[in-house]
């Protein structure tokens, strides 16, 4: 193989890389609101402040992409206790309200799905 060959073959391989990166990033970007969304619609209300809180952003950006984060930024100390109950002031037990573990499962699916049709 030629080293103009070989250039050739490494220009392409680094432009497929670059863009599947970003197609990548926008994909993980776009199930991040999804989940936050699905969650926040899900999630137990009293006075709404807890599941008004429920948001994403980008935590981590590197060479391999970017990560997000899914998280309740009004009350996190909640999320906890509302997703596997806990225990009264005066006995007995509050059920839990499963709200970030079906999100998070499909959250999963999705995002493998679309990484699947991005390398397509």
């Amino acid at each position: 193989m030629s080293k103009e060959l070989r250039a050739q073959v490494k220009k392409i391989l680094e432009e497929y890389a670059e863009d599947l990166t970003e197609e990548l990033d926008e994909n993980a970007r776009i199930v991040a609101r999804e989940t936050a969304k699905q969650i926040r619609n899900a999630a137990p209300r009293r006075t709404g402040e807890y599941a008004g809180g429920i948001t994403s952003k980008k935590t981590e950006a590197g060479r391999t992409g970017s990560t997000y984060t899914v998280y309740n930024n009004a009350k996190p100390q909640l999320t906890h206790l509302l997703e596997n109950g806990h225990a009264k002031r005066n006995g007995g037990r509050v059920p839990g309200t499963p709200h970030w573990a079906p999100a998070e499962a499909d959250a999963m699916k999705e995002y493998e799905e679309r990484i699947v049709r991005a390398i397509k």
